[in-house]
């Protein structure tokens, strides 16, 4: 039997854990309305394509992801996995190739942080990725990984806590962090 689409994320983040993962039951999050006419009007104005999968199918797999089950320690070890070029820190076991990792950390970088990010950047400038449940991930590349967890969100829909642990040790440690985040750049391609 083939792979579902929700298989492969939630193994592929199971890899990044470096254990199996559940999902728990999707819950209608307010946003579902909200998420489903923005695709629907992405693609009746060409925005972006219109697909031969059903929105309804591809929203489901999206809403279904974010009902993936993970613990602070698990966002932490994720983090550590990005941080060091998609090893596991423990066994040295590969979750991710070095391209795929590259640009996973540049989009956290620009966008992980939703309208927060350019702020993001200049207070704490290592990539990150918040999520509406509360937790953040953020990784700075070959020093370390840090997962929060903390459920009360800004207006932004990041965590409060979480942004605060993530400032106090940028200004703790402070590190060359743009550098690092570079160091990534010149890596050849993979397959995912």
């Amino acid at each position: 039997m083939a792979p579902t689409p929700l298989s492969g994320i939630r193994n592929a983040l199971s890899r990044f854990a470096g254990r199996e993962l559940g999902v728990t039951k999707v819950s209608l999050h307010p946003s579902v309305r909200l998420e489903t006419a923005i695709a629907r009007s992405l693609i009746c104005f060409a925005i972006i394509p219109v697909v031969e999968t059903d929105v309804s199918e591809v929203l489901d797999v999206y809403f279904r992801q974010c009902s993936i089950l993970v613990t602070a320690k698990d966002l932490a070890v994720m983090a550590g996995t990005l941080a060091n070029r998609g090893r596991q820190s423990g066994d040295q076991s590969t979750s991710a190739c070095a391209y795929a990792v590259s640009r996973t950390l540049s989009v956290m970088t620009s966008s992980g942080m939703y309208d927060y990010a350019g702020e993001w950047v200049y207070r704490v400038g290592f990539p990150a990725k918040s999520g509406v449940g509360g937790g953040i991930v953020a990784a700075l590349p070959g020093q370390f990984g840090l997962g929060t967890f903390s459920p009360l969100l800004d207006s932004h829909g990041n965590s409060v806590r979480g942004l605060k642990v993530c400032e106090e040790i940028f200004v703790s440690f402070p590190v060359a962090h743009a550098e690092q985040v570079g160091r990534f750049a010149n890596v050849s391609h993979c397959r995912l």
